[in-house]
């Protein structure tokens, strides 16, 4: 499962790894438990090494939403919702379409996403994304495993086919979670994050919008579901307003009033 990299050029080898890993991650770090961070002292732990995040990939199908997803809230249930999401858009929209190839493009090019590791004793971790509190968890034989509340995600930038959102879309996350694989110098697997449902909301549609209005002449019907005012042309307004939107956008952590989201990333140390 590794997506199609703009500005990066990894080897055949280095793809066949890539894909076994993206495959194991979730194996063998749900046999772990993250740990709550107050268990940790930050001063007993190793430097922060920090490492940037230049790969992307949404998932590509229901399954893989399921697979790369956390239960975020503990109710027993995988949650992904904008996972889904992005496999839903990915099967309506006409091609050029490429969610993981637009968002790993800006990662390369404009968008610094970093995430910090500590090592701390008895194989503890703390995880830094991208500033903010850190999520805590273990690091053992390379797998790191950290779950909290903590971490910011550029969620316009990764919700963008476009590539032409000069705002990031930074929102902070109300419940975090991460596995991932050390190999070499780079940090492989998955980041779970849960912003609250108004930046969602506001991020995402401010990311679609002029793609979607872009849209209308191959898709017509987008005029029938989204442009209200009958002007030919689908704004910002009228998409987050529409019915569609606030169904597909929901909150599903609803104790949180928060949507869920896990992508599947590379990230190498800086």
């Amino acid at each position: 499962m590794v997506a199609k990299f703009r500005n990066v050029e990894p080897s055949a080898s280095m793809l066949r790894r890539l894909r076994q890993l993206f495959v194991a991650v979730p194996v063998v770090a749900a046999t772990l438990t993250g740990c709550a961070d107050d268990e940790i002292d930050p001063t007993a732990c190793d430097a922060p090494i920090v490492y940037r995040v230049n790969q992307v990939q949404w998932p590509a199908n229901h399954e893989q939403a399921r697979t790369i997803g956390f239960d975020l809230d503990g109710n027993g249930v995988v949650d992904n919702q904008l996972g889904t999401l992005a496999v839903s858009l990915d099967n309506y929209f006409v091609e050029p379409f490429d969610l993981s190839g637009s968002a790993t493009a800006q990662m390369v090019s404009r968008v610094a996403w970093d995430l910090a590791v500590q090592q701390c004793p008895s194989d503890r971790v703390l995880v830094m994304i991208n500033g903010g509190d850190p999520i805590a968890g273990t690091s053992i034989d390379g797998v790191i495993d950290a779950r909290g509340v903590g971490g910011e995600v550029p969620l316009a930038a990764l919700a963008d086919p476009t590539g032409t959102m000069a705002d990031p879309g930074w929102r902070a996350s109300k419940a975090s979670a991460l596995r991932l694989v050390a190999s070499g110098d780079q940090l492989v697997g998955d980041v779970g994050l849960a912003p609250a449902h108004d930046d969602v909301s506001s991020a995402v549609v401010a990311a679609m919008t002029a793609f979607v209005d872009s849209r209308k002449q191959e898709q017509p019907e987008l005029l029938e579901v989204f442009d209200t005012d009958g002007d030919g042309t689908i704004s910002y307004t009228e998409i987050s307003e529409s019915t569609l939107a606030k169904s597909m956008l929901a909150a599903d952590l609803v104790d949180l009033d928060a949507t869920s989201m896990a992508v599947a990333i590379v990230a190498t140390r800086l």
